[in-house]
């Protein structure tokens, strides 16, 4: 049976050395520790220089390597032996009894992860434990009653204890008390919080990383009641109209309704410039064209970045730019690009490749118009050219290649 103080692994710079101890190697290969101590143990320290001889009247230590057989060591009280050091002749072929180099480091390994497991659960434990000790009933109360929004129970519950996360890792850090959960970095206590809020996933604390998690805490304030209204997400109670496609055109001769508005008749009337050659970056059009159309028909312009969001939608820049900058932008632009998103139409998700295979001559033989024979050698090249498209869109791509 193998115990965890059993096996040791040294790092060297010629790499690693393992060493087992010696309740391992009596009760695997059945020898008397006696043997070890009078026989072994001396044996390999006659064969050390003086210098070395003197290490091992020492508490921990691990001796030099001579080459010769039952090379030891102590630590922590207990005698450890070198596992490549151990002899293997016959009759008494003692590292073949033990097991094997890959079951010994297998075993460290395994040891490792599991402590590696059980101090994550304790961290853990603690700081979910840490955090319940600060949750507060009136941070519910009074987000419900006085924030001024009408949010539902569980949602203020949430915000409650995304406070608490909040105020524990705030006072954590700035006191310098990450040690007492057993971390040694700031970055590491981020880390592990930001682990456990990602799987939480609290009302405006959802934090994946912990750089997400550290920049979301920078403006945290210090006051109860600052922090009560901090923690609210501002997307409550936002009442910001929508300006762009509220009130589609409407044809007073004919009473067409358009599937589009006055912004939007605007915008790509601009972009598009069908009028003349020249083409304007989008921060002219905004300034020079669109604000001065709203402020003439009395209307609010929008932003200057719903402005770029509307010209930039994948649904229709594919069109516009096309229009806008004929077929060999188009061509170099999105035939040859395979995006991340889904297939939608033709020529939006397809890629080809082509490579020269070899190439041959061939000659041309005829009369010119005078009668008089000619010939003429070419050269030619083959290619071989690929084509792949979602299987759905195959016979549309296909004929619109022809």
């Amino acid at each position: 049976m193998i115990l965890p103080n059993d096996i040791l692994i040294r790092a060297t710079s010629e790499g690693a050395t393992l060493w087992v101890s010696q309740r391992l190697v009596v009760e695997c290969c059945g020898v008397a520790e006696s043997y070890l101590a009078q026989k072994c143990r001396y044996a390999y320290k006659q064969s050390l220089p003086a210098s070395w001889r003197k290490v091992a009247e020492g508490g921990d230590f691990l001796l030099g390597d001579t080459g010769k057989s039952w090379r030891w060591g102590r630590k922590g009280g207990q005698y450890y032996y070198d596992y490549d050091r151990i002899p293997d002749r016959a009759p008494a072929r003692y590292r073949s009894l033990l097991p094997t180099r890959e079951e010994l480091e297998a075993f460290v390994e395994d040891r490792n992860l599991a402590a590696s497991r059980e101090r994550r659960t304790a961290l853990r434990s603690a700081l979910t434990a840490a955090t319940a000790e600060l949750e507060d009933n009136a941070d519910t109360r009074w987000i419900q009653t006085q924030s001024g929004f009408q949010i539902e129970l569980a949602m203020c519950r949430d915000y409650a204890r995304a406070l608490a996360w909040c105020r524990l890792i705030t006072r954590t850090v700035q006191g310098g008390r990450t040690a007492d959960f057993g971390v040694t970095t700031i970055g590491d206590f981020y880390d592990a919080c930001a682990a456990i809020l990602s799987e939480l996933r609290l009302s405006n604390l959802r934090v994946s990383t912990g750089a997400s998690l550290r920049k979301k805490l920078t403006g945290f304030p210090a006051e109860v009641e600052e922090q009560r209204r901090w923690i609210i997400s501002g997307k409550l109670g936002n009442n910001n109209r929508q300006i762009v496609g509220k009130h589609p055109l409407v044809d007073t001769d004919t009473g067409e309704i358009y599937k589009f508005d006055i912004h939007q008749a605007v915008m790509f009337a601009a972009y598009m410039n069908i009028d003349g050659p020249q083409k304007e970056h989008l921060q002219a059009l905004y300034n020079e064209t669109y604000v001065p159309a709203m402020n003439e028909f009395n209307l609010i312009p929008a932003a200057y970045r719903t402005f770029c969001n509307h010209l930039g939608r994948l649904s229709t820049r594919l069109l516009l730019d096309a229009e806008r900058h004929g077929w060999e932008y188009y061509r170099k632009h999105y035939l040859t690009y395979t995006p991340s998103e889904k297939l939608a139409y033709a020529h939006s998700l397809f890629c080809g490749d082509g490579s020269g295979l070899f190439g041959y001559r061939y000659t041309i033989r005829g009369r010119k118009n005078n009668g008089r024979p000619f010939s003429e050698l070419r050269v030619m090249n083959l290619y071989a050219i690929l084509v792949s498209a979602d299987g759905r869109r195959a016979a549309q791509l296909y004929r619109l290649r022809r």
